[in-house]
C-alpha cells in the first residue's frame, strides 16, 4: 500500500493519506506559463526600479538647480553599467538562437529599461523552456564525459562542484 508523502523530480508532493486498488488516480501536471511570465514581469519592473533608482543619483534638475546625491559618482557608474552588462550580454556555452534576453522577447532602450515583447517570450518558453530556463538559472555544463555538474551555490568561495566519475 502507499501512504505518506510520494515526491518526485518535479517540485510536486503528493499527500496519499490511503490505498484503493479499485480507484484509478490520474494527475496531470502542465506548465503555468501565466505565472512564469507574470514572474519575469516582476524581474522586469525589479530591475527597471532599480535603473531609475540609480538615474536620479545621477541627475541634475536645471530648475532647482539641485544635483542628485550621487551625481558623477563613477562607483555607482560602475554598478549600473555592470547590471546592465549583465543583462544585455550574451551568455556563453548557451545555443547561439538563445543566449540573450533580447532573444526571448526582453529588450533594452537607450536608457537601459527593459521590456517585455509577451507574445515573443511566450512562443520561446513553449518551444524551449529548458533554453530559456537557462538564461535565468545557474546552469553547468562538462565538456569532459568523466566530469558532471553537480550544483551550483552563491558561496563566494565555492560557486560550483563538480563530480569525477
Amino acid at each position: 500500500s502507499v501512504t505518506g508523502v510520494q515526491t518526485c523530480a518535479l517540485p510536486i508532493s503528493l499527500n496519499l493519506h490511503q490505498a484503493d486498488a479499485l480507484i484509478t488516480l490520474n494527475i496531470s501536471v502542465s506548465r503555468d506559463y501565466d505565472t512564469i511570465t507574470k514572474n519575469i514581469q516582476t524581474f522586469i519592473s525589479d530591475y527597471n526600479d532599480i535603473n531609475s533608482f540609480i538615474n536620479e543619483q545621477f541627475a541634475y534638475n536645471q530648475d532647482s538647480k539641485t544635483a542628485g546625491t550621487l551625481m558623477g559618482d563613477a562607483t555607482l557608474f560602475s554598478v549600473q553599467n555592470e547590471i546592465r552588462n549583465i543583462i544585455s550580454n550574451q551568455i556563453s556555452g548557451l545555443p547561439a538562437t538563445l543566449r540573450s534576453l533580447g532573444q526571448i522577447g526582453i529588450e533594452s532602450d537607450r536608457n537601459g529599461v527593459l521590456s517585455m515583447d509577451q507574445n515573443k517570450f511566450l512562443d520561446e518558453i513553449k518551444d524551449n523552456f529548458d533554453g530559456v530556463i537557462k538564461l535565468f538559472a545557474a546552469v553547468g555544463v562538462s565538456t569532459d564525459s568523466d566530469i558532471s555538474y553537480v550544483n551550483h551555490s552563491r558561496s563566494e568561495e565555492h560557486t560550483s562542484e563538480l563530480q569525477s566519475h
